[in-house]
């Protein structure tokens, strides 16, 4: 069975969500052991997602 707060998981990871939803990811994390488990595989993409800069995903200048 799948949570509907993993459809949260990644805004919630990246930082993007508000304070009323982060308050509720937080607590529904505290009592479902699949969406830990779910969080804690995502944590590192969102990790190497936060390094990227605007610049790295321009496509790359067509050669002459």
């Amino acid at each position: 069975m799948t949570c509907r707060t993993t459809e949260s998981l990644g805004t919630y990871l990246l930082g993007a969500v508000d304070a009323r939803e982060r308050a509720a990811v937080e607590a529904h994390l505290a009592v479902c052991a699949a969406c830990r488990t779910t969080a804690d595989e995502l944590r590192p993409v969102s990790v190497l997602l936060g390094r990227l800069h605007v610049d790295d995903l321009a496509p790359p200048e067509p050669s002459p």
